[in-house]
């Protein structure tokens, strides 16, 4: 039988029908339950879309062909339809297409997925009762709290365009938007001769002179939160805290993804960037907890919505500004690059706690052996009062590398012990340790247990000096010389 087309793609046969559109969502609807078209309709528009083939019905093991009178007339018939009482709240009916079978004649209709900012889609005006959605191929009324999921996953899209009130590009964090900007060169070499506003436009920071709410979570001063937590063999806790989603990226993940290998590396970081753009930051901050060979990475918000198993983006301008920068795959990467580090991993959901979690193994590179490394030309034994060279290199080396200006602040999270009193100390005084910052309680000093939050780099070198202070001071009070060192002396 000759094709006929109404409308669409073409279809030669319902074998060339199924083929064609394996994997995607079907029904068939014989003609006397055209009634229920528009429930399908909506159903599919809430979720990835579908095909609809009117004029067969479901068999035990493949399609019913039953047949339709009359194609076209049946095309405005469900048109009228979808514009009468029973519309749906969106415009997703796509192409309607004739298929020939055995001498009948079917109709292929698409139904394409609705726009984030159109859902949830409902039939007939009725948000309560008439959202749909589409469940191992059955049509579900969807209850209160579906509802609800739906259309914070659509709220969450428009906020993420839309532009956060009386902010402009001088309340975005200066480092961040530099080393943002240096990332995007790097990739888009042209770019560089744009001014610092054209630049932030052209990346989807600004729009019409403000900060989107995308821009400000990114690069913003104090926009959301991001913090980390690795507990070591011994029960010592290193907590780290950062403001924006771009030091967490640039300055927080580098350093646990040092002594990982690679493949590991970038599993890491496939789940950390989509803890960060999946996340909800309005209900609490991203949070990553390491103990021994494993990571857990968790964000609060649930994955609303999927497209053959996987998590549909819900900040779509947060993740193109992560793209520009070379910090994300795109859509629907991520997770194969992470199974294909750990097969069978998953994203887990806790509908309680409103939130999903990644769990990780880490593969770290083997460590070279102690025996075998040379020894560093500093180890070699000094003769009395370390130079003022010497102690100044000592200093240098026991302060953290700065990944940039502002780095992290050391802070410790208990208090430090007190060193005993003694007269070893060969001046009769112990150096005074800078005064405490502003915030910090005055008793505490950096120690085995540490808490860190960002602040200057000249705040971390003074914590740094204060530390080697306090290690000297124990060292004389005790009437032994520094480890590695002849005679004493403080700094």
């Amino acid at each position: 039988m000759r094709d006929h087309r109404v409308s669409g793609v073409r279809f030669s046969s319902l074998s060339d029908f199924l083929i064609r559109t394996a994997g995607e969502d079907h029904e068939f609807l014989p003609e006397e339950d055209l009634g229920r078209f528009p429930v399908v309709c909506c159903g599919m528009a809430n979720g990835a879309g579908g095909w609809i083939l009117l004029g067969a019905a479901w068999g035990e093991d493949e399609p019913e062909v039953l047949g339709l009178d009359d194609p076209v007339g049946m095309e405005r018939r469900l048109r009228a339809l979808l514009a009468g009482e029973r519309r749906i709240s969106a415009d997703t009916v796509g192409a309607f297409s004739i298929v020939g079978e055995a001498g009948t004649t079917l109709m292929a209709v698409r139904v394409e997925p609705a726009e984030w900012h159109r859902r949830p889609v409902c039939v007939g005006g009725d948000y309560t009762r008439g959202v749909y959605r589409r469940i191992e191929g059955v049509d579900v009324a969807s209850g209160l709290r579906a509802r609800f999921r739906l259309a914070l996953d659509a709220l969450e899209r428009l906020r993420s365009d839309g532009v956060v009130p009386g902010l402009a590009a001088s309340d975005l964090h200066e480092e961040s938007s530099a080393s943002f900007r240096e990332a995007v060169v790097a990739r888009r070499p042209e770019w560089g001769a744009l001014s610092e506003e054209a630049f932030l436009s052209r990346t989807l920071v600004l729009s019409d002179g403000g900060i989107t709410r995308a821009g400000h979570l990114l690069l913003g001063k104090k926009s959301t939160r991001v913090r980390a937590l690795f507990r070591d063999a011994s029960g010592n806790e290193d907590i780290f805290e950062v403001r924006n989603l771009w030091r967490a990226y640039a300055d927080l993940l580098p350093r646990f993804c040092e002594g990982l290998s690679a493949a590991c590396a970038a599993a890491f970081r496939e789940c950390f960037v989509n803890a960060l753009v999946h996340a909800e930051h309005d209900e609490g901050a991203v949070r990553l907890t390491g103990c021994g060979d494993r990571v857990r990475i968790e964000n609060p918000g649930l994955s609303r919505a999927f497209s053959q198993g996987e998590s549909l983006c819900r900040n779509v301008r947060l993740m193109r500004m992560f793209r520009l920068a070379g910090a994300a795959a795109g859509e629907g990467k991520g997770l194969a690059a992470v199974r294909a580090y750990q097969p069978g991993f998953e994203l887990h959901q806790d509908p309680l706690e409103l939130a999903t979690a990644a769990e990780l193994r880490l593969e770290r590179l083997p460590v070279p052996d102690p025996a075998r490394t040379p020894l560093p030309v500093v180890s070699l034994v000094s003769c009395g009062a370390p130079s003022v060279e010497e102690a100044v290199a000592r200093e240098s080396a026991a302060v953290p590398p700065v990944a940039s200006a502002s780095d992290f602040l050391v802070v410790s999270a208990a208090p430090a012990e007190e060193a005993p009193d003694g007269d070893g100390n060969p001046g009769g005084t112990t150096p005074d340790a800078p005064p405490p910052e502003d915030g910090l309680p005055p008793n505490l000093e950096p120690s085995a247990g540490r808490a860190f939050v960002f602040g200057s780099a000249a705040q971390e070198l003074e914590l740094a000096v204060a530390e080697i202070r306090r290690q000297w001071m124990e060292a004389f009070s005790s009437g032994s010389a520094e480890p590695g060192t002849e005679g004493g002396g403080a700094p």
